[in-house]
């Protein structure tokens, strides 16, 4: 009925195209008899042409037949998945914890020494912003005479596939230091002397874990420590050869450093906005807040108080930069942040003076914004409410002067000193210094002074190590999550592709372990790794969760880790704002809810769910995205939603937790997943077990030569009269190194020489034999239909197959198994056309539909 419904209403919108004048009558039987005629022909092209009933026959003969995921098969899915992913973040943990332990030792162990850069006889560590890469041919030769501070570090730099192809040398690190700090300075190499034992613990995480990918160690004087190593970008080889390209990279404004340095902080700035800052002094004030701004992360929570006066009297005010912002506090996301400024920049852009409501002028009521801020920080301390961080709080004074030091305020707002003060004056001149100055020790904090616009960086980073004392003094060496990141180690002749990919960072917080009379305990600097986004492709596999499944990670914040269909750059590749920020409920969508231009609904029961870290179940219909958002369907989807922990093990006490929840989107109809998997059976897992080399090759239309010991595939490629590939990224094996060259460059041949070995060494590389099984299943059911794509192409013209496919030509034949596994055959009437390289042999090739195996034909 749904069919001839179907074929009525194009019939009936084909009629309304038709001029008034001709008016044909149409009668039921007549639309009948169209819709028989089609579906009998359908019927026959499916057989006739595509040779579904050859597939059939050869899926049911190996044992496979439809099956349905329910509840109970869902929550098993669900908790199969978990399982995988926390193990993936308690590794990921530990290899962060070796570094941060090693690096606590080797400080701990490391006595202080006045470098020369004269007295080395070596480099004293590799700067990654002076690197050249290694070229056999031309042997570097030994330096003579020379700066070692400065002299050029030469590495073997190769494409890594573990990153993407991101050229690196594994054989050693290499380091780099912010822009502002000088990389020879006795502070900077006294790190790199300290820091030079990590490497070591680095390598032996990357040889445990082949997914282990970039690791680092960011010291707080501003040295990261980075393996492998890697040419930065961009090089600084001198400003005689390159001039001095700007870098604003510095480790220590870096999220993952931010998180792990301090608990979440509540931050008040409250800025001098008096007659007496117009000028120079606005200026700084405005760039020591932009640089206060990049302290904060999405943990944190802030405002601003601008304190005033009037031109025509001597009356003072505070105000909020906005009345939408009175009296409550912004969580510091890239947006807010962004917006905030936006506000004060429309003001002053404002041709009168007049019209300005933030313009500076008249004097400023400091003790006044001060016990603003103090109410302030009291009341959502108090109140417990959502706009709080829940962690440290402190208030930040930005002045060029001060007539009093305001105890009285302190005295009545901060008699605990819990909330820290932390000064800075603008300007050159000094003479209120002492003054400002007693104000911040009075109340735990730091003063600074900027002179310059120059000092505002530098200046401000000081106040993080006084907020860190409560955790080091505790030495809580809490893990913290970044948000998504596109890559942050940029290397010279990084592709796309390496620039592209996304990331989290894990990250823990290095302390000094020596206690004595003169040392206070601090931070010394931040251990990181970086995982790579694509893992949970590996996790969460797209054969195993079944055609239009998706799992999705998102953190308490409600900011999406990892979705399908997160995007993170613009059409024309450039990244998009505010992409690390992205809240699910502007993903998922309902389908009939009712849409607020750029707001997602915050109320949505699956959004909270997540953000609480619940366990629960949700369905309704959305409009599902994918082949790249170039499609999309209205489909009902069931959700499972459970807390993600850091575990060792499924069902271990040595657990810990994590600021991820887990989802699952099945595709429910009736009771039921729907579209309904193909389910494999034990049977059918034994199909062509024993198979020797050849017959994989041929089932996979691959020549298995031996691969040489240099990973030279060439020997290893698809037969050039047939498509064939894979559709997903899955890596089904832990992969040795030529292996995973293999991968990289034809997953096909990668998988053909997985199913060569023996079981032993498929258990020795930790293969999925499941996959693996469905794949030997799909490559031997699926083996004949290009011999029937091409009987069809070649039929005579009298015959059912050419009548059905017609005579203009143009087809491509696809299709798709369970496992990814794809074959296509492109008619030669389009001579070459789709040579594109998601067709070219064992590429992978997108195979998202609502049924898997699936035949598809598209006609140019």
């Amino acid at each position: 009925m749904a069919v001839r419904t179907g074929f009525l209403l194009l019939a009936l919108c084909l009629i309304i195209g038709i001029g008034r004048a001709a008016r044909p009558r149409l009668n039921i039987s007549d639309i009948d008899l169209w819709v028989t005629t089609i579906s009998k022909d359908l019927t026959k092209f499916r057989r006739a042409v595509l040779g579904a009933d050859s597939l059939e026959t050869s899926y049911k003969a190996s044992g496979v037949s439809s099956g349905a995921v329910k509840d109970t098969q869902a929550s098993l899915l669900l908790q199969t998945v978990k399982n995988r992913i926390q193990a993936l973040m308690w590794r990921s943990e530990k290899q962060v914890e070796r570094i941060r332990g090693r690096a606590e030792e080797l400080f701990a162990g490391h006595s202080a020494r006045n470098f020369s850069c004269s007295a080395f006889t070596s480099q004293p560590y590799s700067r990654a912003t002076a690197v050249v890469k290694l070229d056999p041919a031309s042997p570097t030769p030994a330096p003579s005479g020379v700066d070692y501070c400065n002299q050029i570090a030469t590495l073997d730099l190769r494409p890594d596939p573990r990153l993407f192809d991101a050229e690196t040398d594994r054989n050693t690190s290499t380091s780099q230091v912010a822009q502002f700090v000088y990389h020879a300075s006795n502070e900077i190499l006294n790190v790199a002397n300290w820091t030079d034992g990590l490497e070591d613990v680095m390598k032996q995480n990357a040889t445990d874990d082949q997914t282990v990918q970039w690791q680092y160690f960011g010291s707080k004087q501003g040295l990261m420590k980075i393996y492998p190593g890697v040419q930065w970008f961009p090089q600084n080889l001198g400003t005689a050869e390159k001039g001095l390209a700007m870098d604003p990279f510095d480790c220590r404004n870096q999220n993952w450093y931010l998180m792990s340095e301090t608990y979440p902080k509540d931050l008040v700035l409250v800025i001098d906005n008096s007659g007496s800052m117009m000028g120079s002094g606005s200026i700084m004030a405005n760039r020591t807040m932009t640089e206060f701004f990049a302290t904060l992360t999405a943990n944190d929570y802030f405002n601003v108080l601008l304190a005033m006066g009037t031109q025509t009297t001597s009356a003072s005010y505070v105000r909020y930069v906005t009345d939408v912002y009175n009296g409550t506090l912004l969580q510091a996301t890239d947006a807010n942040k962004n917006k905030m400024m936006e506000l004060l920049n429309e003001d002053r852009a404002k041709l009168m003076a007049s019209s300005r409501n933030l313009q500076a002028q008249g004097l400023a009521d400091l003790g006044g914004a001060l016990t603003e801020a103090f109410q302030l920080l009291r009341l959502v301390k108090e109140n417990k409410t959502a706009v709080s961080a829940g962690g440290v709080q402190a208030i930040a004074l930005v002045t060029d002067s001060t007539p009093e030091d305001y105890a009285a305020v302190f005295a009545k707002f901060n008699p605990d000193r819990q909330v820290r003060l932390f000064t800075y004056l603008m300007g050159q001149e000094a003479r209120d210094a002492p003054v400002v100055k007693s104000m911040a020790c009075a109340n735990r904090g730091y003063f600074g002074q900027v002179s310059t616009m120059s000092d505002a960086k530098a200046t401000v980073l000081h106040y993080l190590p006084v907020m860190a004392r409560p955790n080091s003094k505790s030495q809580d060496r809490f893990f913290t999550w970044s948000d998504v990141h596109q890559n942050q180690i940029p290397t010279v002749g990084m592709s796309d592709n390496a620039k592209r990919a996304l990331f989290t960072s894990v990250s823990q917080a290095a302390y000094d372990l020596r206690r004595n009379s003169t040392v206070n305990a601090g931070v010394i600097g931040v251990a990181g790794a970086d995982l790579a986004m694509n893992q949970f492709d590996q996790l969460g596999p797209a054969w195993e969760l079944g055609p239009l499944a998706y799992i999705f990670i998102v953190n308490n914040n409600g900011f999406v880790i990892y979705h399908p269909e997160l995007r993170t750059i613009d059409s024309s590749g450039n990244p998009l704002l505010f992409y690390s920020s992205r809240d699910i409920a502007s993903i998922e969508v309902p389908a009939d809810s009712v849409p607020v231009f750029n707001e997602p609904d915050y109320n949505l029961t699956l959004r909270t769910a997540l953000v609480q870290r619940q366990t629960g179940t949700f369905d309704f219909a959305r409009i599902r995205l994918y082949n790249g958002n170039s499609r999309s369907q209205r489909i009902t989807y069931r959700y499972l939603t459970t807390p993600l922990l850091s575990s060792e093990v499924a069902g271990s006490n040595s657990s810990r937790q994590t600021p991820f929840s887990l989802g699952l989107a099945l595709p429910w109809q009736s009771g039921q997943q729907w579209p309904l998997p193909l389910a494999y059976t034990a049977n059918a897992s034994n199909v062509g077990a024993n198979l020797a080399s050849a017959e994989i090759g041929a089932l996979l239309s691959t020549c298995l030569l031996p691969v040489v010991s240099t990973g030279n595939l060439s020997a290893c490629q698809p037969a050039l009269s047939l498509g064939v590939g894979l559709s997903s990224n899955f890596e089904f094996c832990d992969f040795s190194e030529s292996l995973r060259v293999a991968f990289s460059a034809n997953p096909v041949c990668a998988a053909a020489q997985a199913l060569a070995m023996n079981q032993t060494a498929q258990a020795g590389m930790s293969c999925s034999a499941q996959f693996l099984s469905r794949l030997r299943v799909d490559a031997a059911a699926s083996l004949d239909s290009p011999n029937i794509w091409r009987a069809a192409f070649a039929a005579n013209s009298s015959t059912e197959p050419a009548r059905l496919l017609g005579a203009t030509g143009g087809y491509t034949f696809l299709w798709c198994g369970g496992s990814g596994l794809a074959r296509w055959l492109v008619d030669p009437a389009l001579n070459g056309s789709l040579s594109m390289p998601r067709w070219q042999n064992g590429t992978r090739i997108s195979c998202t539909s609502a049924r898997l195996p699936w035949l598809r034909t598209n006609r140019r």
